[in-house]
């Protein structure tokens, strides 16, 4: 669809335009507007009471968000995206981690922007990535092309944080990983970064890297997270930990299929090694007491789209 852009006077006097003309999603990027509280209040209840079927994403600074703020947030449908800077490593880690726990309490989504240049060393890369996944956002956004070669980064270096950052976007972003992501590295005692930098060779070996040409966005997300159960499985043999494949095997088709109910309005047949109600409790959140405590039991159901979201039955 081709791109349309309209002024937020116009938006906030005649909100029903955008289904006039099918506008299902809309991207507001101006930061000085959203610094005005009681004018971006106006324009939630605006969307919430005019157009609540159109998806918003909101490009923030954390600054913005208080308790009112994050409340009426909670009551349209929208993505909220915020620039991860280097800061939020050092003296405003504490702001910003206050800020985004707020969402996550909130059941908000939201996602990062990194740009790689702003980390002058491959570690540096690293550990921002390995914080920025710590908040749980539903996807990461890398911008690599201002990295240049420098005393403390080689060209080598530079080839590794575009393997990774492609490795993350693949498995992460695109793969819909953020509710079961953290839960299948901890037992696998990985930091995320060391897991996106162990995907990145097993997709150079399986030519599905970006120098084989794989476009993440061309393939459906079934193909994804095929890959993503061959590597899982691949890394839980590595360590030994293969009794903890099955329930993560059914944690990732689960959450995939409800995403899948949403996104491509499709229904889903699962063969669970676990009841569904296990799988998605909180005891799943730690594989390996979970292998230990919760009873396989076969499972057949049907995964489908309600009013209220995604929903299962068994069959």
């Amino acid at each position: 669809m081709e791109d349309l852009n309209f002024s937020l006077l116009e938006l906030e006097k005649n909100p029903r335009f955008l289904l006039e003309k099918d506008i299902k999603q809309v991207t507001i990027s101006d930061k000085d507007y959203f610094s005005d509280k009681s004018r971006f209040l106006k324009l939630i209840k605006i969307i919430e009471n005019e157009v609540p079927q159109v998806h918003f994403t909101f490009y923030l600074l954390p600054s913005v968000l208080d308790k009112d703020v994050i409340e009426s947030l909670s009551t349209i449908a929208c993505t909220l995206q915020f620039d991860f800077l280097s800061e939020y490593l050092t003296e405003n880690r504490k702001f910003f981690s206050k800020k985004i726990r707020m969402l996550n309490d909130y059941g908000l989504v939201f996602g990062f922007n990194i740009d790689s240049s702003d980390f002058p060393t491959i570690k540096g890369f690293k550990n921002v990535l390995d914080e920025a996944i710590s908040y749980y956002p539903n996807h990461i956004y890398i911008e690599n092309q201002n990295l240049k070669p420098s005393d403390k980064l080689s060209t080598q270096d530079i080839k590794k944080i575009k393997e990774l950052s492609f490795a993350l976007e693949v498995f992460y972003s695109f793969g819909r990983a953020v509710p079961w992501f953290l839960a299948s590295i901890q037992p696998l005692r990985l930091r995320p970064s060391q897991f996106f930098s162990d995907f990145a060779e097993w997709q150079r070996c399986n030519n599905c890297s970006k120098e084989s040409n794989f476009l993440p966005e061309k393939v459906s997300h079934q193909e994804i997270e095929k890959m993503q159960l061959l590597f899982l499985k691949l890394k839980c043999e590595e360590k030994h930990l293969h009794s903890i494949f099955l329930p993560l095997k059914d944690l990732v088709c689960i959450h995939g299929a409800f995403s899948r109910s949403i996104f491509e309005q499709e229904d889903t047949i699962l063969e669970l090694s676990y009841h569904p109600e296990d799988i998605l409790s909180p005891m799943a959140m730690d594989l390996v007491k979970f292998t230990e405590e919760v009873c396989l039991e076969n499972h057949k159901i049907k995964i489908f789209l309600t009013d209220f979201g995604p929903n299962y039955e068994i069959l």
